[in-house]
């Protein structure tokens, strides 16, 4: 898993935090990847500990959001790379 995080920040992330709507989002988004051969939750909850050191989705901050979405989503085609 490690080529698929990135860099890794250093810093943990700070700002006003996702909303409800948003984390049941980012969970379909995720299942959906699961089903395409992507990541799993248990993937996601990896990534956000050792690239941003947040613990729950629940302390996902709205700047980094949409780069969480995207790194889910892009995780079946990266998936298909590696094979």
């Amino acid at each position: 898993m490690g080529d698929l995080l990135g860099e890794i920040i250093t810093q943990k992330p700070t700002g006003k935090i996702i909303t409800e709507k948003q984390r049941k989002r980012l969970y379909a988004i995720t299942k959906e990847a699961e089903v395409n051969g992507g990541v799993n939750a248990a993937a996601v909850k990896i990534f956000l500990q050792t690239k941003y050191s947040i613990s729950s989705s629940k302390d996902i901050p709205m700047s980094i959001y949409e780069d969480v979405c995207k790194w889910v989503q892009d995780s079946p085609r990266r998936a298909q790379d590696n094979e």
